[in-house]
């Protein structure tokens, strides 16, 4: 759980299959984003020791750009090199607006609009995405994916955040505001995230069974007109 593992939630991972590659072997693979390095490495604290062993080789680990101002992901992984398009990555999410009323919807079916920020886990060599899906009035809509690298291809989930009502299926989330970073720390997924008011907000995300990782919790940092965590 890393140093912010007070903070627990258990929730649905999902994938999406993207594009059918034929194996060498004859099986058929259904698989199919690098923004600025920003140093977020907080204190070890007392008595913890973060010993994660690499499951990916420092030579096999995959090279990300983000390319096109946000709008595509360039990245190479097993010899090969693919592009991912930031409409590819799509996502319902809750509790969000309706776009042509500004009116509250239960939950509205959304792609990606601009790929913010982009970071490579040292450990299994996956690729968290802040993803912009809408924006209104100034204000964002956004989420995190998870890419995970595969020969031939990838896979792409979504790293779900909770809300009030329980998410229905893997493949919906509640939204987060503007992301300014993403930035995975001994495996562990920071995502900073605030809002026009001034309010930040640090989400995490710990290692799970699938490659979307696990909610850990939401930590306001600054307060503007109102807390920008949805469930603290």
């Amino acid at each position: 759980m890393g140093w912010f593992s007070g903070i627990q939630a258990t929730i649905a991972s999902g994938i999406t299959v993207m594009v059918a590659i034929a194996h060498p072997q004859g099986l058929a693979i259904a698989w199919a984003e690098k923004s600025p390095e920003i140093d977020f490495t907080p204190a070890e604290p007392a008595g913890l020791s973060f010993s994660k062993t690499p499951l990916v080789a420092e030579s096999e680990m995959p090279e990300i750009e983000i390319i096109a101002d946000g709008d595509r992901l360039r990245g190479q992984w097993h010899g090969e090199t693919h592009t991912i398009d930031a409409r590819e990555l799509t996502v319902r999410v809750l509790n969000t607006v309706d776009p042509q009323t500004y009116e509250p919807v239960d939950a509205r079916d959304m792609s990606g609009n601009r790929i913010i920020s982009a970071s490579v886990d040292s450990t299994t060599g996956n690729i968290a995405l802040g993803v912009t899906l809408a924006q209104f009035a100034d204000v964002d809509t956004s989420a995190v994916f998870i890419i995970d690298p595969q020969p031939g291809g990838y896979g792409i989930y979504r790293a779900q955040v909770p809300g009030e009502r329980p998410l229905p299926d893997e493949f919906s989330t509640n939204a987060l505001s503007s992301i300014e970073y993403v930035k995975f720390v001994e495996g562990d997924l920071l995502v900073k995230q605030f809002d026009m008011s001034g309010s930040e907000a640090l989400v995490v995300f710990t290692p799970s069974d699938t490659p979307a990782m696990e909610y850990a919790g939401c930590m306001n940092l600054q307060a503007g007109e109102g807390r920008i965590c949805l469930n603290e």
